[in-house]
């Protein structure tokens, strides 16, 4: 793929690709994998985000394991001017229970995502941020996330990482699972990761009161339980030469074992970046950055022949701009 913004070579690729994997990866063990000195790579990483390629670095939790339940309301406006919309997506991107916000093409105008530690107060929040709009709200639909798995940007490098990394429940089907207990010292350090996940243990040990050691120790422990789901890239897709889209998916009843296939199938796609799987009037949602419309078509054409009797339809929504993105809420 060639980069509209002319500033990625094979070098800028293969960095990227694993930043993908993880954007905690130091420098050394980059420089390592794709053969260059460690200053190169620290100048082509810096040059990328001073260019806006790179937007920054996040820290993604398993929001099942911090004890939250997630939702996504899917919003029409009803003749909503320039300056009301502004001012509604503001005011969502202040509160702390939205964590996601995006302006989309399509079927609907404005996505976001909810949190909330029972369905009790998720109604609650859903009511109280949409009352103050209800005069420039079309409609909307709820969507209960049961499930999503975050994969990494294969088409850097034409290859796939093989870990699923699980932001909402996790690999077990239709088991409970519980939220881990976390102390002060745990939620500072993930608090300091939710930001930049790039930020050095040093500065964390430094910030909070810790050795470096007990730092490195308590982040390694949250990547092995799946609390920390994944130490995510975010990128400036236009810059990279894609655009992000998000199929709803309306399916017949998937089994176990056919829900299964579906995933790993999708998982395999180096386009798809997640996969969700919701409560809603629709019940599978993928993430894409396609090239063009004619790139995504494909892709969903490839995913609709294999899967013929189980997609009845799909709705596509072009993410337009992202607004907020903080998958580590503490």
């Amino acid at each position: 793929m060639t980069d509209k913004s002319g500033i990625l070579d094979k070098f800028d690729k293969a960095i990227i690709w694993h930043l993908d994997v993880n954007s905690r990866k130091s420098y050394s063990k980059i420089a390592s994998a794709v053969r260059l000195s460690k200053q190169a790579v620290k100048y082509r990483i810096a040059k990328m985000e001073k260019t806006g390629f790179i937007r920054g670095y996040r820290t993604i939790a398993n929001l099942t394991s911090l004890g939250y339940m997630y939702c996504r309301l899917h919003i029409k406006f009803h003749n909503t001017a320039k300056e009301q919309e502004k001012q509604m997506i503001e005011a969502f991107a202040s509160d702390g229970r939205i964590n996601w916000i995006v302006r989309t093409d399509g079927p609907y105008d404005l996505l976001i995502g909810l949190l909330g530690k029972n369905e009790m107060e998720l109604d609650q929040t859903i009511g109280g941020i949409l009352a103050p709009y209800k005069d420039w709200i079309l409609s909307y639909d709820f969507a209960m996330v049961v499930r999503i798995v975050l994969y990494n940007r294969g088409y850097w490098l034409g290859k796939k990482s093989p870990e699923r990394n699980y932001m909402v429940g996790n690999g077990k089907l239709h088991t409970k699972q519980e939220p881990e207990r976390l102390d002060d010292a745990d939620k500072e350090i993930l608090s300091s990761l939710a930001e930049n996940a790039r930020l050095p243990i040093n500065a964390i040990a430094k910030r909070i009161g810790l050795s470096p050691e007990t730092v490195s120790y308590k982040i390694k422990k949250f990547e092995k339980s799946g609390l920390i789901a994944k130490h995510f890239l975010l990128l400036d897709y236009k810059k990279g030469g894609t655009g992000l889209y998000k199929t709803l998916l309306f399916m017949n009843p998937l089994d176990e074992e056919k829900e299964k296939e579906f995933a790993e199938f999708v998982a395999m796609e180096p386009y798809i970046i997640d996969y969700t799987k919701t409560l809603a009037p629709w019940q599978m949602e993928l993430d894409l950055e396609a090239r063009d419309n004619e790139h995504y078509h494909e892709i969903i054409a490839g995913i609709s022949e294999r899967f013929k009797g189980f997609i009845r339809d799909y709705q596509t929504l072009y993410v337009l701009k992202e607004h907020k993105f903080l998958y580590c809420p503490i």
